[in-house]
């Protein structure tokens, strides 16, 4: 678990260190494998949520500690108040039941696509064209409440992996029929780069239409005045979006 500590000058003059002794460190939790948004190299947690965050926690003048854990670890830490914050989340009424949520301006936007192999497209309108297909999913995600409730009942298989990666080997090795993922992660990752359009193809029709995932709060965290804090990143993060600092730090990664 590789931590990033992020040390702000709080005064002319005042060194990271004596400021440790005196103000908090909020701790805040991503996915682990979400490459462009957050993801460790060479040491350091780096991602377009990352950057957004830190340069956000900058402006608030607070200092902050984020972890990257497995998708499934940082739903449960946030329930059970063991972070004070994870990023990001997509909103649904379950999440609000254990997380506040910053949603004034999301921390980036997703859109999920089915991914096939080239030659075995099939039409996608519903849940209903999905029947007996075994499809790839990253452990712990939502897609949304139909798609849910149908896996439940049993119309398809969802087979869970942890990142990508497993899921583009077991597409091109036929062991699954599709794949739902983020088209951003899909293109940033090197071997979905070198096989999309040659030998997997995305649905057209998007098994999630552009979603906003947000910076949440631990309702079972630490931090006292929590309708403040989030109005503070509200604000912070919506200035940042006006001012064109997300527009920067995408192009860094997504150029």
């Amino acid at each position: 678990m590789k931590t990033y500590l992020i040390c702000l000058l709080l005064g002319a003059g005042l060194l990271c260190g004596a400021a440790l002794a005196e103000d908090p460190v909020y701790r805040f939790v991503g996915d682990d494998l979400f490459i462009p948004f957050s993801f460790e190299a060479d040491g350091e947690i780096r991602g377009i949520d990352c950057d957004i965050i830190r340069e956000m926690a900058r402006r608030m003048d607070i200092r902050i500690e984020i972890t990257l854990v497995p998708w499934k670890r940082l739903i449960e830490m946030t329930r059970a108040g063991l972070c004070d914050g994870a990023f990001s989340l997509f909103q649904t009424p379950e999440r609000q039941e254990f997380a506040l949520f910053a949603n004034a301006q999301p921390i980036h936007e997703s859109t999920f696509y089915f991914f096939v192999r080239k030659g075995e497209e099939f039409p996608f309108a519903d849940i209903t064209d999905l029947g007996g297909k075994i499809i790839g999913l990253n452990r712990g995600f939502t897609i949304s409440e139909t798609f849910d409730e149908a896996a439940q009942r049993g119309k398809f298989i969802v087979e869970e992996v942890e990142g990508i990666e497993p899921n583009i080997r077991k597409l091109t090795a036929g062991r699954i029929d599709t794949f739902v993922a983020n088209y951003d992660v899909l293109r940033y990752n090197p071997l979905g780069r070198r096989l999309l359009g040659n030998e997997i193809l995305f649905l057209p029709r998007p098994a999630l239409e552009k979603r906003g995932a947000y910076l949440v709060l631990s309702r079972n965290g630490s931090i006292k005045d929590k309708a403040e804090f989030i109005r503070q990143i509200d604000k912070t993060l919506k200035a940042m979006q006006e001012d064109g600092s997300y527009a920067k730090i995408y192009e860094k990664y997504l150029r």
